[in-house]
C-alpha cells in the first residue's frame, strides 16, 4: 500500500509543480497590457525586427547587430508575433520566463539532492524587481542560467550529451542577456 502511494506521488509531483508554475503566470494574462517599465521597449524591438525582415522598410536607417545579447529573446518573440501578435507574444515570453524559473529551480534542487517541490517557494520571487522593471531578456536568461547550473552538476547522463547541453545553454545565455552571461561565467 505504501509503495503504491509513493509511486503515485512520484508521478504527480512534477505535474502539480507544473500546474502551480502555470498558475503563477495568471496575473500576466489578467491585465490588458503586461506590467514592466521596459516591456513597451521590448515589444517595439520585436515589431522592429519583424518590420526589418518582412518589409525591409528600415534597411537604410537601422543595422541589425547579430551579436547583440538580447537577440534570442527578440527572435523568439518575433516568431511568436507572426502567429499571435506582438502583445500576446510578449505575454507568452513573460509567462515562459516566470513558469520556467519555477521549473528550472526544481531541476536545480533535484540535481543537488534536494526536494524539487521546494521550488514552489520560488513563486514568491517571480513578481519582484526584474519583473516590475520589465527586464524580459534578463528573466529569460535567468531560466537558462538555472538550467545550466543544474546541468553542470554530476549526473548519470553521458558526458558528451551533458557537454552539448551545457554548450547550448551557455550560448542561449549569451544570446539572451550579456550581464547574465558574465555572472554565469563567474560562477
Amino acid at each position: 500500500m505504501n509503495l503504491g502511494l509513493k509511486r503515485y506521488r512520484v508521478r504527480t509531483e512534477p505535474v502539480f509543480l507544473t500546474m502551480l508554475a502555470l498558475l503563477a503566470t495568471v496575473p500576466v494574462w489578467l491585465s490588458a497590457l503586461p506590467l514592466g517599465t521596459d516591456i513597451p521597449q521590448h515589444a517595439a524591438q520585436i515589431n522592429l525586427l519583424l518590420d526589418h525582415f518582412l518589409t525591409h522598410r528600415w534597411e537604410q536607417e537601422i543595422y541589425l547587430n547579430y551579436v547583440t545579447p538580447y537577440l534570442l529573446t527578440y527572435f523568439v518573440g518575433a516568431l511568436l508575433a507572426l502567429v499571435v501578435g506582438t502583445l500576446t507574444s510578449v505575454k507568452i515570453l513573460i509567462s515562459l520566463s516566470l513558469a520556467g524559473l519555477v521549473l528550472a529551480s526544481a531541476r536545480l534542487l533535484k540535481r543537488h539532492g534536494c526536494e524539487p517541490k521546494l521550488a514552489i517557494f520560488s513563486i514568491f520571487g517571480l513578481y519582484g524587481f526584474s519583473y516590475q522593471w520589465g527586464f524580459l531578456p534578463f528573466n529569460v536568461s535567468a531560466v537558462f542560467m538555472l538550467l545550466l547550473l543544474a546541468e553542470m552538476q554530476p549526473a548519470s547522463s553521458t558526458h558528451r550529451a551533458s557537454l552539448i547541453r551545457c554548450v547550448l545553454l551557455a550560448l542561449a545565455i549569451v544570446l539572451t542577456h550579456g550581464l547574465t552571461a558574465v555572472v554565469t561565467a563567474a560562477i
